[in-house]
């Protein structure tokens, strides 16, 4: 009986012991300075889709956790992982369906040309930029398919990356 026994506990230990740890893929975690890991996806001055014949991308596009964000920075490779901090969020209304893009900017600095803080600073400095990038949303697919919802801070555009 006593053998058994010795058996049976060296045969949990075992067991225990050679269990695989999961490692956890999950992107969803934001450090502690607010940057999510991406992917570029598509590079700035490509097209985004097959539909987009006469409009390039003015900016790249991530992936974070299965969203696509508009990475405002240089022409990035795609493949290439990158550090980006949202900057805000754009809600748009298309074909009676709402759908958010999430902005933001690469967390290394000498990677930036905008230097914004957040989405106050970024939509009143930056004006022109969120411009551009409104009106490359609301015209890719035609005159009015699409129209803007609203804009959100950058507590939104991370909320809305985490869930």
């Amino acid at each position: 009986m006593k053998s058994s026994y010795t058996y049976l506990i060296v045969f949990l230990v075992f067991t225990l012991f050679s269990c695989e740890s999961k490692k956890s893929n999950d992107t969803k975690q934001i450090d502690k300075d607010g940057v999510f890991q991406a992917v570029i996806s598509h590079s700035a001055g490509d097209s985004w889709s097959s539909s987009d014949e006469f409009l390039p991308l003015p900016m790249n596009i991530v992936d974070v956790n299965g969203k696509d964000v508009f990475l405002l920075s240089d022409r990035e490779k795609v493949g290439n992982s990158i550090g980006i901090i949202p900057l805000g969020a754009v809600k748009l209304i298309e074909n009676d369906s709402i759908k958010t893009y999430v902005l933001a900017i690469p967390s290394d600095i000498s990677n930036r040309r905008i230097d914004a803080e957040g989405f106050d600073e970024f939509s009143t400095v930056y004006s022109s930029a969120k411009w551009i990038v409104e009106q490359y949303l609301v015209n890719r697919k035609g005159n009015g398919l699409v129209k803007v919802k609203s804009w959100e801070n950058e507590k939104t555009a991370i909320n809305y990356l985490l869930n």
